[in-house]
């Protein structure tokens, strides 16, 4: 006799054109290494997270789609509101609204993005010990009931090719133009280096003036397929990552496993994701973030060595290990629903 699969539908947002997707990248990753006893459904939030009605009628279509798994993720932690509890997992990524926000609109935030979901949630997970504790300040978790499951790399590749050919001007990747990825004082520390620039995000037009206005090659990728993704991390010969505030930093580990050098913040959760095999820089600096470019590219001896770093600290954050957590944790709730409905016969 077959046993039943478990029916886990994830609930994704329903993304904007120019916004990054990784957060769906890695949760159709997870569809696609399923078990045979999983079965894994992704759920497209009809409606754009915006405006009460569109939001209300998101709680109710999730309602309505639930399955023996509900997990949440993305920015639409409010669907829980009217989800079974004992179903329902939500993934959080990080907490920088609630820093961006202000007065009426924070405490909203909170209840609806934050402590609802919190509530009606079985079990959470957070991508970081950095969200973890940050959650931890603001709301009362029960310990049993949470879990750390790091991002992984979710994009396809068969085999990695390094180019050591010499170029004459360095090409530089930038990921992500919202005010916490601090492109502001990047473009500003690369005023004086030759280089061309591979920025992925929609550039706003004061972001758009500066490159054009200091003669700065770039190309802007908006909404960039896999594939192309992928070319452009070929084509880098360093990320570029002095953010200031993320949940995890899963370019990182992306530009590590495709043997891309990566600059990124002393900042958590980035130290800690990158520990040894990243030069960190003060993202608050400009001159510093100015002389750890050049420090790199003076130097092929250390540039190789970052290189080699980075590809060994890439695979402590597999899909495998990261899938496995999920799979377990899906397990382990149906298992418990399954023993609270004969114990109800």
């Amino acid at each position: 006799m077959n046993k039943k699969k478990i029916n886990v539908n994830i609930f994704l947002r329903k993304s904007y054109v120019f916004e990054n997707h990784s957060i769906e990248k890695l949760f159709y990753s997870l569809k696609k290494e399923a078990p045979k006893d999983i079965n894994i459904k992704i759920l497209t939030c009809p409606f754009y997270s915006s405006g009460v009605i569109r939001r209300l009628f998101s709680c109710f279509w999730a309602f309505f789609n639930q399955g023996d798994i509900n997990h949440i993720s993305g920015d639409i932690n409010f669907i829980s509101l009217f989800l079974k509890k004992r179903k329902t997992i939500n993934t959080f990524h990080d907490c920088f609204n609630i820093k961006q926000y202000k007065n009426f609109k924070k405490i909203i935030y909170k209840l609806f993005w934050f402590k609802i979901p919190i509530l009606k949630s079985n079990y959470i997970t957070c991508v970081s010990n950095f969200t973890l504790k940050e959650i931890n300040k603001i709301f009362k978790i029960d310990k049993n009931k949470t879990l750390v499951i790091e991002n992984f790399f979710s994009l396809n590749i068969k085999k990695i090719k390094f180019d050591n050919k010499k170029k004459l001007i360095k090409e530089i990747l930038i990921i992500g133009t919202t005010p916490n990825k601090n492109i502001g004082r990047m473009l500003q520390a690369l005023n004086n280096i030759k280089c061309k620039l591979f920025i992925i995000g929609r550039l706003s037009d004061e972001q758009r003036k500066y490159l054009i206005d200091n003669n700065f090659i770039f190309t802007n990728f908006v909404n960039a397929s896999e594939k192309k993704v992928l070319e452009i991390y070929k084509n880098s010969d360093l990320l570029l990552f002095a953010t200031l505030y993320e949940g995890f930093g899963l370019p990182i580990i992306e530009s590590q496993t495709l043997g891309v050098p990566v600059i990124t913040s002393n900042l958590e959760p980035m130290k800690s994701i990158a520990k040894n095999s990243a030069i960190l820089v003060i993202p608050y600096s400009i001159l510093d973030i100015n002389k750890k470019i050049k420090l790199l590219f003076r130097s092929r001896k250390l540039r190789l060595k970052l290189i080699r770093k980075g590809i060994r600290n890439s695979k402590k954050f597999s899909i495998t290990i990261a899938k496995n957590k999920y799979f377990n944790l899906y397990r382990k709730i149906n298992h418990e629903n399954i023993k609270i409905n004969y114990e109800n016969v």
